[in-house]
C-alpha cells in the first residue's frame, strides 16, 4: 500500500493542502503499488519508462547527434568531457589517499610516477568510454550560453 504525504507537514499552509493531500491518500488507498504507477504515468510511456525519460539532460548518444556537423559544439562538448576527466581524476587521487601503501617491495619514487600515470589514464579512459552523465549536463547547461544552438 502506498503512504501519502504527512499531512501534519502542511498544517501551517492552511486546509486547502490538507484537503488535497487527504483526497490523495484516500484515492490511492486502494491500489496496489503497481497499479499507482499504472495510474500515474501516461499510456505513450508505459513499458519505456526509465530515469532518463523525466531527466532534463540528454544522454550522451544525443549529445553526439546534437555536435556531429558543428565544430563549435564539438569544441564545447570536448570541453565538457575534459572537466569529466579532470573531476573524476581528482575525486579518484583523494580516495586512494585512504588506501594504506604497503606490501612486500617499494617500488620508491618510480612507483608513484608509475601510479599517478596510470590513474591518469584510466580516468581518461574512463571519462571518454562510461556514461557518467557529468559532461552532459555541463554541455547541456553550457549550451544555453552559446548563441550557437
Amino acid at each position: 500500500m502506498i503512504q501519502g504525504i504527512d499531512p501534519l507537514l502542511y498544517r501551517n499552509h492552511g486546509s486547502d493542502i490538507q484537503k488535497k493531500v487527504q483526497a490523495a491518500q484516500s484515492e490511492a488507498a486502494g491500489l496496489s503499488f503497481e497499479d499507482y504507477l499504472k495510474r500515474e504515468i501516461p499510456e505513450n510511456l508505459q513499458g519505456t519508462v526509465s530515469s532518463d525519460t523525466f531527466s532534463p539532460v540528454p544522454g550522451k548518444r544525443e549529445v553526439l547527434l546534437h555536435i556531429a556537423n558543428n565544430p563549435g559544439r564539438r569544441k564545447l562538448y570536448e570541453a565538457a568531457e575534459e572537466f569529466e576527466g579532470y573531476f573524476l581524476e581528482k575525486m579518484f587521487r583523494e580516495m586512494k589517499k585512504n588506501i594504506p601503501k604497503g606490501g612486500l617491495i617499494d617500488g620508491g619514487y618510480a612507483e608513484e610516477i608509475f601510479d599517478e600515470m596510470l590513474l591518469t589514464e584510466r580516468v581518461g579512459k574512463m571519462a571518454h568510454e562510461m556514461e557518467f552523465g557529468l559532461a552532459e549536463s555541463i554541455y547541456s547547461q553550457m549550451q544555453r550560453f552559446t548563441s550557437d544552438r
